[in-house]
């Protein structure tokens, strides 16, 4: 018999705190493998975005779709909290609602797409007051409206603005 299980934290942390039984883990502690969140390790994300692409065209019965370098830099620069499963899930939305060969940055769910191209706006050097503002604006209101996976209004909530403010942001 394989058993294999994984926890989001550190597994003596958690049987520490008393969210992991002592005897479960004992159990199932045989060999521990520790893989760092996909956050720390975005150089396996395209690798892992073509992956799950070939797995879901099959089941799907798509043809094989690219990524563009602006979606994959949106996948790069959001902090997947929800780690590989989540870019897992977020890719098979995307080929379920594609009709074509390309998957571009306008496919993602607009909070990833928010946070992640939020990551690559910044002003090049020389540029003015009002480009650093609106750049340090955009990832404000990105990582915001991340953090609240999309839901307008409590990010606007948070913000101080009303769901019209934060909308015409």
């Amino acid at each position: 018999i394989k058993i294999l299980s994984s926890i989001s934290s550190p597994p003596q942390t958690a049987l520490n705190e008393g969210r992991l039984r002592a005897d479960l883990f004992y159990r199932l502690a045989v060999v521990v493998v520790t893989v760092p969140p996909l956050r720390n390790r975005l150089d396996d994300l395209e690798l892992l975005a073509d992956h799950f692409i070939c797995k879901y065209n099959n089941l799907l019965g798509k043809s094989a779709l690219k990524l563009t370098p602006e979606l994959l830099a949106a996948l790069r620069g959001y902090s997947w909290p929800g780690n590989v499963r989540e870019l897992q899930n977020e890719i098979r939305r995307m080929l379920v609602l594609s009709d074509g060969t390309i998957l571009s940055a306008e496919a993602l769910a607009p909070h990833i797409r928010h946070a992640g191209l939020a990551g690559i706006l910044t002003p090049e050097a020389g540029a003015g007051l009002r480009d650093h503002v609106d750049a340090l604006e955009a990832k404000l209101l990105s990582e915001t409206l991340s953090r609240h996976r999309g839901n307008v209004s409590r990010a606007a909530e948070e913000l101080g603005l009303s769901r019209l403010g934060l909308r015409n942001k």
